[in-house]
């Protein structure tokens, strides 16, 4: 790690036991869905699109975990994903805003800023030198992460609206 940027140090620690807390989080909160799937239903959450919001989630999140723990070009396209698609969901959460109670509000907006700047970050040249990106490959790996990102995020909006 003596390499990588101090930047990457720090996202490296902190996807890392983002990725260990959203994993006991997730286990245990299974008991809890399955129990309580009659409440989830009235508020018109199905079981298949809260299955798949959760294992898309975690799956990007450790996608990026595990890519900046490498440090290869995988993992900067699985960040770039993960950052993405929160970012579609926080814009989701923030249209709907007026349903919201403020503090909630408050967090979503300050996550929302806090992902964009890591997104900045990861784009910077030094950033993109440690995962060896040359400058025409930048642009395509931005363009695959997006798409990633997009394609997932779509089909969780389908899934909420058709089941």
């Amino acid at each position: 790690m003596e390499d990588r940027p101090i930047g990457i140090k720090i996202l490296t620690v902190l996807y890392a036991i983002g990725a260990g807390f959203a994993l006991i989080a997730f286990i245990v909160a299974i008991p809890g869905i399955i129990s309580n799937s009659g409440k989830l239903a009235e508020a018109g959450i199905s079981r298949i699109f809260l299955a798949y919001t959760l294992v898309a989630g975690l799956g990007l999140l450790f996608w990026a975990t595990a890519g900046l723990i490498v440090g290869e070009r995988w993992g900067w396209i699985g960040l770039v994903s993960q950052l993405i698609y929160t970012l579609a969901t926080n814009a989701t959460t923030m249209y709907n805003l007026t349903q919201l109670h403020e503090p909630q509000s408050v967090k979503t907006i300050a996550r929302t800023a806090v992902e964009l700047l890591i997104l900045v970050y990861i784009l910077t040249t030094d950033v993109l030198n440690f995962f060896n990106f040359d400058s025409d490959e930048r642009w395509v790996s931005l363009g695959k992460a997006a798409g990633i990102a997009v394609g997932i995020f779509t089909l969780q909006q389908v899934l909420f609206w058709v089941t």
